[in-house]
């Protein structure tokens, strides 16, 4: 990095050649706009980025683009935030999540002119934006979302005691009455006004943490670690907010109607272990795919929730943490070994015997 060149200030001149080698006239656009102009903000070299993906494969789509009168005024840095998340529509296209399957109409409806902004101060990652799309007028749903959305992002921060890993949170609403269970796009959230219905919705807060734990700089976890951790976050948050106990969420996992009871009873999937021997024999891509994919995030919670409670809550989150820096500080898969040994280092000698037997019970696996 050059001298006097910010990280932010750095991603947007990379971004920016990258696109001036697409499209030189787009680049030359947009190089005067305020987003650029006023400030460098963390954002912008996803906005970049996402304009040369569309010039790359959906030509259509930016004439379309730079046809409306809010791209070619200028973008505002809201309004760039939305571009930001334009090229990630074709999950949504496919899903019909809009009722059509040309994403078309969402640059139709101009939804950057439309954006809802608000700022969470957190106490280790300073002020970051939360910036919401095409949100219902006089939602209430909608209210309530904002409003958990950015008391979950200090609780899930306080918990892993690490800066949010994003300075902005970039939330897109599917049309009102659409019935839908949220995603995380990386770019951005995805959320029905539905979800809404109560003050506190672990789905939602499950989304949040995924900023850390499923895609923060790299996608280096274990399934059952990187979909078990946000849904065990949202446990805990629910616990905090005294919406649901920790123990009444065990409890839920485990009754008869449950994510592990049905694994064992329906799908034959008794452990972690198991998990892990069906990846390694179809791979990561059929895993997905697969009936019990869901199971990873089954028995991660259930592992975590009863460490959290076997071990306390200052041991667990030491382990917690060193797992977080180890995934975030290499470029492989971790490995399962490392993963039991960052729990181990912290459990008094007096509990190992106790730690084991719990730590075998969900994972099954044998380690050292």
């Amino acid at each position: 990095m050059q001298d006097g060149v910010s990280s932010e200030e750095s991603g947007v001149l990379s971004r920016f050649r990258l696109l001036a080698s697409e499209n030189a006239s787009l680049a030359e656009q947009i190089v005067g706009m305020p987003f650029i102009t006023e400030s460098a903000e963390a954002g912008d070299d996803g906005t970049l980025l996402s304009l040369y993906f569309l010039s790359n494969s959906y030509p259509k789509n930016l004439k379309l683009l730079q046809g409306q009168n809010w791209f070619a005024d200028g973008l505002t840095q809201n309004e760039a935030y939305y571009i930001t998340i334009l090229h990630r529509h074709s999950v949504l296209r496919a899903l019909k999540i809009f009722g059509t399957d040309d994403d078309q109409i969402l640059i139709k409806k101009a939804l950057g002119e439309k954006a809802l902004s608000r700022t969470i101060s957190l106490s280790r990652g300073g002020d970051i934006k939360l910036v919401a799309f095409n949100r219902p007028v006089g939602s209430q749903g909608a209210d309530r979302i904002l409003n958990h959305l950015e008391a979950a992002v200090a609780a899930i921060e306080d918990f892993m005691t690490v800066p949010f890993p994003e300075e902005q949170i970039l939330l897109l609403f599917t049309e009102p009455g659409e019935d839908f269970s949220g995603l995380y796009l990386g770019t951005h959230l995805v959320v029905s006004p539905t979800m809404g219905v109560k003050d506190v919705n672990q789905v939602l807060t499950a989304l949040v943490a995924r900023y850390y734990w499923c895609c923060s700089s790299n996608e280096n976890l274990p399934p059952w670690l990187g979909q078990g951790a946000p849904a065990f976050l949202a446990t805990y948050v629910s616990d905090k907010f005294n919406v649901e106990s920790l123990d009444e969420g065990r409890r839920d996992l485990l009754g008869t109607y449950g994510e592990v009871g049905y694994c064992k009873s329906r799908l034959g999937i008794s452990s972690i272990q198991k998990l892990l021997t069906k990846l390694a024999e179809t791979g990561i891509e059929k895993h997905q795919e697969s009936s019990y994919f869901f199971c990873n995030s089954a028995y991660g919670e259930i592992l975590a929730l009863d460490l959290y409670q076997f071990m306390g809550d200052e041991s667990f989150r030491d382990a917690w943490k060193e797992i977080y820096r180890l995934s975030e500080d290499s470029d492989v898969l971790l490995p399962e070994e490392t993963i039991y040994q960052a729990f181990l280092s912290v459990v008094p000698k007096d509990k190992v015997k106790g730690f084991k037997e719990v730590y075998q019970r969900w994972h099954g696996g044998e380690f050292e």
